[in-house]
């Protein structure tokens, strides 16, 4: 399993994950920490969990097996990845707004397009 909302999403992930053998992969937590136990972890779930950056050095093959089976779901259609939406810099104002009315809570990221970098200095891209 591929987990990066974190929080009560965590911990739904972790009852899904099959016991023994499932493995939770986590690579973000924009909803904060889980509310979970050692306990919980090491006699209810009984799961293997590890971070992203852990897996890919530890375990290149594992992880390249996860992301290829990510990339199969993709193209099969069985999972669509959302396009993110993109603002000119020029609408940086909406783009927070929109940001907070729809993420209060978590953490988010916004990113703004229509400049480049011009040596040490940000220049405006002709429409």
């Amino acid at each position: 399993m591929l987990e990066a909302v974190g929080g009560a999403t965590l911990e739904a992930g972790l009852a899904a994950t099959k016991r023994g053998t499932g493995r939770v992969v986590v690579y973000g937590l924009p909803g904060g920490d889980a509310a979970i136990t050692h306990r919980g972890l090491v006699y209810r779930h009984q799961v293997h969990v590890v971070g992203i950056g852990v897996l890919i050095r530890a375990a290149p093959q594992i992880f390249g097996d996860v992301m290829g089976e990510l990339f199969g779901l993709i193209a099969a259609g069985v999972l669509s990845p959302r396009r993110p939406t993109t603002y000119q810099l020029t609408e940086g104002p909406k783009a927070l707004a929109q940001l907070e009315a729809s993420h209060r809570g978590q953490t988010a990221a916004a990113a703004l397009s229509g400049w480049e970098f011009v040596g040490t200095s940000l220049q405006l891209l002709e429409p």
